[in-house]
Formats: C-alpha cells, sequence, structure tokens
C-alpha cells in the first residue's frame, strides 16, 4: 500500500491489507476526534520525505503525525515495534472495519451501521434469560469487552458441557 499525508510532505509504504480495526479509548478519540481507524501493518512499513513528528503518548507507543499539515500517521506500539497505520492515508485502499477496541469507552454521539459492531447478546445466540441476567447491554447495544469474553467462554462450557 502507498500512502502519503495531506500536504504530500510524508509517504507511506506498506505491505497489503483489507482489515481495519477501530480504537475508540479517550486517548485516541482525544487525538483524532473520533475513533481511530488503524491499519495494523506490524514492522514492515516505511517513511519517506520528511520525517515524522512523534509524540510519546504513553509508556509503551508513540503517536506520528506530519509536522506540516498535522496528519495523524501512525501509532507505534514501542515493545513490539510495530505500526498502526492511519487508514485515511489510503484513499484508494478497500478495506474492511474486522474489529474494535475500548467499546465500554465509546460515547454515545457517534454509531456505525456495520453489523459487527451489534455485539450483543441477541446477535451472538444468548438469547437466554440467564445470560440476560448476568451480561448486561449499554444503552446503545454494546457489550463491554471483558463480558463478551467472559460470556463467550461460558458459551464454550456450555457447549462442551452438552457434547
Amino acid at each position: 500500500m502507498k500512502g502519503q499525508c495531506l500536504c504530500g510532505a510524508i509517504q507511506v509504504n506498506a505491505g497489503d491489507r483489507s482489515d481495519i480495526g477501530l480504537c475508540h479509548c479517550s486517548m485516541c478519540r482525544n487525538w483524532g476526534g473520533g475513533p481511530f481507524l488503524a491499519v495494523h501493518c506490524g514492522k514492515e512499513v516505511e517513511f519517506t520525505g520528511i520525517k515524522p513528528k512523534t509524540y510519546q503518548s504513553s509508556d509503551w507507543a508513540k503517536r506520528g503525525f506530519c509536522p506540516e499539515c498535522g496528519t495523524h500517521l501512525f501509532y507505534h506500539l514501542l515493545p513490539k515495534d510495530e505500526y498502526m497505520l492511519a487508514a485515511g492515508l489510503f484513499p484508494s485502499q478497500s478495506f474492511t472495519i474486522t474489529s474494535q477496541m475500548y467499546t465500554d469507552e465509546k460515547p454515545n454521539y457517534y454509531d456505525f451501521k456495520n453489523e459487527l459492531f451489534k455485539v450483543g447478546i441477541q446477535l451472538i445466540g444468548f438469547n437466554m434469560p440467564l445470560f440476560k441476567f448476568f451480561f448486561k447491554l449499554d444503552n446503545r447495544g454494546y457489550m463491554p469487552m471483558y463480558q463478551l469474553t467472559l460470556s463467550l467462554c461460558i458459551l464454550c462450557l456450555f457447549t462442551m458441557s452438552y457434547t
């Protein structure tokens, strides 16, 4: 994939990807005004042109942007030396949203039509009163990630007990 910042001062080269993930954490939303639409590109990322400016937003990550136009370029996970590039850098690339993080921090002023985001009890087959009692959805119909993980573990145990 080849992309560039808004002013063209920084070009980005990375391997072809088709999946993007969304991060709803407060830092990403503060950084970009909304969720970060991230293309996980690993270590194989090359920047040419002027050098990106970075900001160390935590002990484990840096965020990069163009010092000329301010375009958000990447989230760099330091321990693994992996880059998550902003999907907007690649306007001609076709992406599919496949995951999201920090849905429990997602504000109620935006939503997505994509059914992937309806990770409620109904969609994943937990239409039983017991599950509805223990695992509550928020006012947007979302299940916090920790509850989704726990409920999938319970479903696996429940399924295994009947096989």
